[in-house]
Protein backbone atom coordinates (compact mmCIF):
# COMPACT_ATOMS: atom_id res chain seq x y z
CA UNK A 1 0.00 0.00 0.00
CA UNK A 2 2.72 2.29 1.03
CA UNK A 3 4.34 1.58 -2.19
CA UNK A 4 1.99 2.34 -4.49
CA UNK A 5 0.73 5.76 -2.58
CA UNK A 6 4.78 6.26 -3.63
CA UNK A 7 4.21 6.01 -6.52
CA UNK A 8 1.14 7.72 -7.21
CA UNK A 9 2.84 10.96 -5.24
CA UNK A 10 6.01 10.37 -7.34
CA UNK A 11 3.76 10.21 -10.78
CA UNK A 12 1.62 13.28 -9.76
CA UNK A 13 5.08 15.36 -8.92
CA UNK A 14 6.32 14.51 -12.64
CA UNK A 15 2.66 16.00 -14.10
CA UNK A 16 3.27 18.69 -11.99
CA UNK A 17 6.01 19.73 -13.40
CA UNK A 18 5.31 18.85 -16.88
CA UNK A 19 2.83 21.14 -16.67
CA UNK A 20 4.69 23.69 -15.21
CA UNK A 21 7.39 23.79 -17.30
CA UNK A 22 6.67 25.36 -20.93
CA UNK A 23 7.72 23.93 -23.98
CA UNK A 24 10.60 25.80 -26.46
CA UNK A 25 9.17 28.80 -28.73
CA UNK A 26 9.62 26.49 -31.54
CA UNK A 27 7.53 23.84 -29.72
CA UNK A 28 5.02 26.33 -29.46
CA UNK A 29 4.75 27.67 -32.68
CA UNK A 30 5.07 24.38 -34.61
CA UNK A 31 1.96 22.58 -32.54
CA UNK A 32 -0.28 26.04 -34.48
CA UNK A 33 0.85 24.43 -37.63
CA UNK A 34 -0.68 22.35 -40.40
CA UNK A 35 1.79 19.87 -40.16
CA UNK A 36 4.11 20.29 -36.75
CA UNK A 37 5.91 17.12 -37.44
CA UNK A 38 7.63 18.69 -40.77
CA UNK A 39 7.78 22.43 -39.19
CA UNK A 40 10.11 20.30 -36.18
CA UNK A 41 11.83 19.00 -38.11
CA UNK A 42 12.78 21.24 -40.71
CA UNK A 43 13.89 23.34 -37.66
CA UNK A 44 15.44 20.98 -35.29
CA UNK A 45 17.30 19.33 -38.08
CA UNK A 46 18.95 22.39 -39.71
CA UNK A 47 19.16 25.15 -36.52
CA UNK A 48 21.24 23.33 -34.03
CA UNK A 49 20.30 26.17 -31.43
CA UNK A 50 16.67 26.30 -32.04
CA UNK A 51 15.14 25.12 -28.79
CA UNK A 52 16.65 28.06 -27.27
CA UNK A 53 15.61 30.53 -29.46
CA UNK A 54 13.21 33.24 -28.31
CA UNK A 55 10.20 33.77 -30.50
CA UNK A 56 11.63 37.50 -31.19
CA UNK A 57 14.98 35.56 -32.78
CA UNK A 58 12.85 32.50 -33.94
CA UNK A 59 11.03 35.21 -36.18
CA UNK A 60 14.21 36.17 -37.43
CA UNK A 61 15.36 32.42 -38.01
CA UNK A 62 12.00 31.47 -40.23
CA UNK A 63 12.34 34.87 -42.16
CA UNK A 64 15.19 33.98 -43.06
CA UNK A 65 14.84 30.15 -43.80
CA UNK A 66 12.10 30.45 -46.05
CA UNK A 67 14.07 33.39 -47.75
CA UNK A 68 16.81 30.51 -48.50
CA UNK A 69 14.11 28.41 -49.89
CA UNK A 70 12.34 30.58 -51.69
CA UNK A 71 15.32 31.96 -53.02
CA UNK A 72 16.78 28.23 -54.13
CA UNK A 73 13.65 27.35 -55.95
CA UNK A 74 13.98 30.52 -57.72
CA UNK A 75 17.63 29.43 -58.88
CA UNK A 76 16.36 26.35 -59.97
CA UNK A 77 14.06 27.26 -62.43
CA UNK A 78 16.18 30.52 -63.59
CA UNK A 79 18.69 27.65 -64.10
CA UNK A 80 16.66 25.27 -66.39
CA UNK A 81 16.19 25.80 -69.84
CA UNK A 82 13.33 28.43 -69.63
CA UNK A 83 12.16 30.85 -72.16
CA UNK A 84 9.99 34.06 -71.23
CA UNK A 85 6.57 32.85 -70.44
CA UNK A 86 6.89 29.40 -69.91
CA UNK A 87 6.11 27.89 -66.99
CA UNK A 88 9.29 27.81 -65.40
CA UNK A 89 9.95 31.49 -66.11
CA UNK A 90 6.72 32.47 -64.53
CA UNK A 91 7.66 30.20 -61.78
CA UNK A 92 11.03 31.94 -61.19
CA UNK A 93 9.31 35.13 -61.56
CA UNK A 94 7.07 33.74 -58.69
CA UNK A 95 9.47 32.75 -56.44
CA UNK A 96 11.82 36.00 -57.06
CA UNK A 97 8.41 38.11 -56.10
CA UNK A 98 8.27 35.57 -52.59
CA UNK A 99 11.46 36.46 -51.91
CA UNK A 100 11.29 39.97 -52.35
CA UNK A 101 8.23 39.68 -49.91
CA UNK A 102 9.89 38.16 -47.29
CA UNK A 103 12.42 40.89 -47.26
CA UNK A 104 9.61 43.40 -47.05
CA UNK A 105 8.38 40.69 -43.97
CA UNK A 106 11.52 40.88 -41.93
CA UNK A 107 11.10 44.63 -42.15
CA UNK A 108 7.72 44.58 -41.07
CA UNK A 109 8.83 42.35 -38.53
CA UNK A 110 11.35 44.44 -37.18
CA UNK A 111 8.79 47.32 -37.17
CA UNK A 112 6.28 45.39 -35.24
CA UNK A 113 3.74 45.95 -38.53
CA UNK A 114 2.59 42.19 -37.52
CA UNK A 115 -1.04 42.86 -40.08
CA UNK A 116 1.66 43.27 -43.08
CA UNK A 117 3.82 40.43 -42.25
CA UNK A 118 0.71 38.57 -42.21
CA UNK A 119 -0.09 39.78 -45.55
CA UNK A 120 3.40 39.39 -46.94
CA UNK A 121 3.24 35.48 -45.79
CA UNK A 122 0.15 34.74 -47.08
CA UNK A 123 0.95 36.52 -50.54
CA UNK A 124 4.43 34.01 -50.15
CA UNK A 125 2.46 31.07 -50.03
CA UNK A 126 0.27 31.82 -52.72
CA UNK A 127 3.26 32.46 -55.10
CA UNK A 128 3.95 28.79 -53.79
CA UNK A 129 0.65 27.55 -54.53
CA UNK A 130 0.37 29.54 -58.18
CA UNK A 131 3.55 27.55 -59.06
CA UNK A 132 2.72 24.15 -58.17
CA UNK A 133 -1.11 25.03 -60.13
CA UNK A 134 1.02 25.75 -63.29
CA UNK A 135 2.29 22.25 -62.98
CA UNK A 136 -0.83 20.63 -62.36
CA UNK A 137 0.52 19.83 -58.35
CA UNK A 138 3.36 18.68 -59.24
CA UNK A 139 5.95 21.26 -59.82
CA UNK A 140 9.93 20.54 -60.22
CA UNK A 141 9.85 21.63 -56.98
CA UNK A 142 7.19 20.16 -55.29
CA UNK A 143 8.99 18.48 -52.54
CA UNK A 144 10.44 21.57 -51.27
CA UNK A 145 7.08 23.10 -51.21
CA UNK A 146 5.33 22.16 -48.10
CA UNK A 147 8.89 23.70 -46.69
CA UNK A 148 7.99 27.16 -47.32
CA UNK A 149 4.27 26.57 -46.62
CA UNK A 150 5.41 25.24 -43.26
CA UNK A 151 7.73 28.50 -42.62
CA UNK A 152 4.74 31.19 -43.73
CA UNK A 153 2.26 29.60 -41.56
CA UNK A 154 5.06 29.35 -38.64
CA UNK A 155 5.85 33.10 -39.56
CA UNK A 156 1.96 33.93 -38.86
CA UNK A 157 1.70 32.11 -35.65
CA UNK A 158 4.74 33.93 -34.11
CA UNK A 159 3.51 37.67 -35.55
CA UNK A 160 0.18 36.50 -33.94
CA UNK A 161 2.19 35.63 -30.19
CA UNK A 162 4.19 38.80 -30.69
CA UNK A 163 1.12 40.42 -30.99
CA UNK A 164 -0.53 39.84 -27.72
Amino acid sequence: MATSSLLYATLLLVLISLIATSGAPVDDVCSQTKDPALCLRDFSMSEPGIRTQTIEDLSGTVVRKAKLEASQMGHYFHDSTSKPGDLDNQCENLYNDAVAALYAADEAVKGRRYEEVKTRAGYVRSNVDRCEALFGGKSPVHPWSPDIVVYTEALIVIVNMLDK
